[in-house]
């Protein structure tokens, strides 16, 4: 099954689009990023700006994977936040 009609991507391009004047997080909630080192359309450098802006607990780099890597990697993703 498919939610939003297969629009997720078009949901998550939109809203990383919109301006955002300041971004505020709750300093209490842990922040972790993955990010595929081939990732053409969210670059390395962007999760490292979002990992310094939100002094995030982890960054993860993942080599030989693009965008969609949280495909790959859900099950560690979400370990990681559960250990918090």
């Amino acid at each position: 099954m498919v939610k939003n009609d297969g629009k997720s991507i078009y949901y998550d391009a939109y809203a990383l689009c919109q301006k955002r004047d300041k971004v505020c997080i709750n300093c209490s909630i842990p922040v972790f990023i993955w990010n595929g080192a081939k990732d053409d359309t969210t670059p390395v450098s962007y999760a490292e700006y979002l990992a310094k802006k939100y002094d995030a607990k982890e960054i993860h780099i993942i080599d030989d994977v693009g965008h969609i890597m949280y495909l790959l990697y859900w099950k560690e993703i979400v370990l990681e936040t559960l250990n918090v």
